[in-house]
């Protein structure tokens, strides 16, 4: 992957390389003890045992012990590109899990929106296909489309929107 020559990346492509982006939008339940604590930025893992999702938020199950309940989590990816995108169903196991929770949670919503980065191949044919083929914003001779075309001899002025009908070009 290229180097970033700081530029700001967007999703469209129109500055520098895209670097992998993140999924985010996964939902699923804490389960444990009552009262038991979720911090934000607790880790958990993937089935693949390499992708590393994060807990957005605090969660704490609520009531006190004893008796177990839930509590709705919301789960975005530490791993960036594709990767980070898993289904609905996925179970994730925490890395290292409070007290009093069960080790592992089912994403209920999934986790999506990740790309993975830019090849310096991709972004050298974006960039070529950008520079050879780039937008239009005036017409050919130069001028705005709001001023029309200056004839020779006769009437020299140009026919503006401010102007039309407050003179008459000459016949002759």
């Amino acid at each position: 992957m290229g180097q970033r020559l700081g530029v700001p990346a967007d999703t469209e492509g129109d500055f520098g390389p895209k670097g992998p982006t993140i999924a985010t939008g996964g939902q699923g339940y804490c389960t444990g003890t009552r009262g038991t604590v979720y911090f934000d930025g607790t880790r958990l893992t993937a089935p693949d045992g390499q992708t590393a999702i994060k807990l957005s938020g605090t969660v704490t199950i609520p009531g006190k012990p004893p008796g177990s309940d839930q509590a709705l989590g919301s789960f975005v990816a530490v791993t960036p590109g594709s990767a980070g995108n898993l289904p609905v169903g996925t179970e994730l196991a925490w890395q290292q899990p409070p007290s009093g929770s069960d080790a592992k949670v089912v994403l209920t919503a999934p986790l999506r929106g990740a790309l993975d980065g830019e090849t310096d191949r991709s972004l050298l044919d974006r960039t070529l296909a950008r520079t050879q083929k780039p937008p239009k914003g005036r017409q050919r001779g130069g001028r705005p489309p709001e001023l029309g075309r200056v004839r020779r001899g006769g009437c020299s002025a140009p026919t503006s929107p401010r102007s039309a009908g407050a003179w008459t070009p000459s016949t002759s």
